[in-house]
């Protein structure tokens, strides 16, 4: 997986990972050490696609992602097979 040019911020057992960061980066959320979520952030600081790993209470197929479209209401959309040309 290629690095993005704004970067990637590690974050450990918080709860969520935030709809905004910086620029062109990835957040990747870590839960008991184990890799549960990344998120993309688009030229506008915008999240623009998570990919999750695992989480509970649900019944998904994993990984998964969830695309973002700000015409929408919610932002987040439903999960979709992940798309491995997204890096």
């Amino acid at each position: 997986m290629c690095k993005p040019s704004g970067g990637i911020e590690r974050f450990d057992d918080v709860p969520s990972l935030k709809d905004e960061g910086t620029a062109n980066s990835r957040a990747d959320l870590y839960k008991d050490g184990k890799l549960k979520q990344q998120r993309w952030y688009g030229p506008d600081g915008k999240a623009q696609r998570n990919r999750d790993y695992f989480h509970g209470g649900e019944k998904h197929n994993f990984p998964h992602d969830h695309p973002w479209d700000y015409s929408k209401h919610p932002a987040r959309q439903e999960c979709t097979e992940p798309d491995l040309n997204w890096v």
